[in-house]
């Protein structure tokens, strides 16, 4: 997999963090730029990336940018995790 790359972190809101949500990473990922990509808190305390979708008028959710594979998505996940962790941004 191209290596992925933060390049900016915006953080959540207080409510939001309480909530799971840390905030908001812009990656580049080759040569694309992916914005609006979601760092979270699990209940259980771990770190996950939520890549960006959206909703239609039914409410269904369609994916704006998706892993070829779930270990494309894994390695994409454990990139991303471990660049913000060596910048501090992950508490």
């Amino acid at each position: 997999m191209t290596r992925a790359t933060v390049v900016s972190f915006r953080p959540a809101r207080p409510l939001d963090v309480a909530a799971g949500l840390l905030g908001y990473a812009r990656v580049q990922v080759g040569e694309l730029l992916i914005d609006g990509i979601g760092i979270r808190r699990t209940r259980d305390g771990r770190h996950v990336v939520s890549l960006p979708s959206r909703r239609d008028r039914a409410g269904s959710e369609h994916s704006i940018v998706a892993p070829v594979s779930s270990a494309a998505g894994r390695e994409l996940e454990r990139q991303v995790l471990s660049d913000l962790a060596a910048r501090g941004l992950l508490p």
